[in-house]
């Protein structure tokens, strides 16, 4: 985090000011940011539950070595 020559927080628009590695400076914007991760969160969840419905849904295949016998005996 970038600080003023008063060691206090550098502020640029009203967001803290951080510094990367390389030096490069950005106003960081907590509230979007705060918001993608909700975003993301939410889209992460419908992923796992997504693929627990498949997964659910396949089960019923457990067991079957051979689809292309399970096929003609079916």
């Amino acid at each position: 985090m970038k600080l003023d020559e008063n060691g206090h927080v550098a502020v640029s628009d009203g967001k803290p000011v951080y510094v990367h590695d390389d030096g490069k400076e950005i106003p960081f914007d907590v509230p979007a940011a705060m918001q993608k991760i909700s975003g993301l969160n939410a889209e992460a969840k419908q992923h796992r539950e997504a693929k627990g419905a498949a997964e659910a849904k396949l089960k019923v295949f457990d067991g079957i070595e051979d689809a292309a016998a399970a096929l003609k005996a079916g």
